[in-house]
This record gives structure tokens, C-alpha cells and sequence, in this order.
């Protein structure tokens, strides 16, 4: 059924969340924090307009998820080096007052987007 298939393809992009963990850790170590952000917004930047390029057609279900898969993973090694990265941009006595409250920002701004996509 078709209800069925989108549990499905729903499953597997938030799944593809997981590689992002360890490949983000191989990156970071290997060629660095700001290398490693403008590699994962790029490749997530270049999933978008790939999916622009599908527009609605039902026959590129399953290119589209892995797509999507791919720009879920690429954006979420961004979020989680931007993590990184803040906690030693920011001075080491404001550090972690600092880092909650860009997290709280951060929060308000995915409950707003969540409101104005519907």
C-alpha cells in the first residue's frame, strides 16, 4: 500500500541520520572542522537541487530517498560540526552559557519553521 511505502521511506531517511555519526568523525579528524561543514552543506546544498531537478513525478520514488537520505545525512554531520566548532569558538567562560543558548535558538527557529511549512 502507499501508506505503507511512505513508513517506509520515512524509516530509511531518518535511519541514514546514523552514518553521519561516524562520518563525521573520520571527517573531522581527517581534513578538519571548517572543511568538513562547507563539504556537508555543499553535498547537501547539491541534494537539494537534485531534488528540485525530480519536481513531482512518482516514477523517481526510490532516487528521491536516496537523495533525501543523502541530504539528511550531509545536513546532520553539519549541524553536529557546527556543535563542535562553536564550543571552541567561543571564549572559555562563556562556553557552555554561550552554546545553550545558541541551542535554544536553534530549537525556536525548527519550531517555527515546522509552523510556517504548513
Amino acid at each position: 500500500s502507499t501508506a505503507h511505502d511512505e513508513y517506509w521511506m520515512m524509516a530509511i531517511s531518518t535511519a541514514s541520520e546514523l552514518p553521519s555519526i561516524f562520518v563525521g568523525w573520520i571527517l573531522l579528524d581527517r581534513i578538519g572542522r571548517k572543511r568538513t561543514l562547507n563539504f556537508s552543506v555543499g553535498v547537501f546544498t547539491v541534494c537539494l537541487f537534485v531534488l528540485v531537478g525530480f519536481g513531482g513525478d512518482t516514477q523517481t520514488k526510490i532516487p528521491a530517498v536516496i537523495v533525501v537520505s543523502m541530504g539528511r545525512m550531509c545536513i546532520n554531520l553539519a549541524f553536529n560540526t557546527m556543535y563542535i566548532y562553536f564550543t571552541e569558538y567561543y571564549p572559555t567562560a562563556i562556553r557552555s552559557t554561550a552554546l545553550g543558548v545558541a541551542s535554544v535558538f536553534g530549537r525556536i527557529a525548527g519550531i517555527i519553521t515546522s509552523f510556517c511549512s504548513e
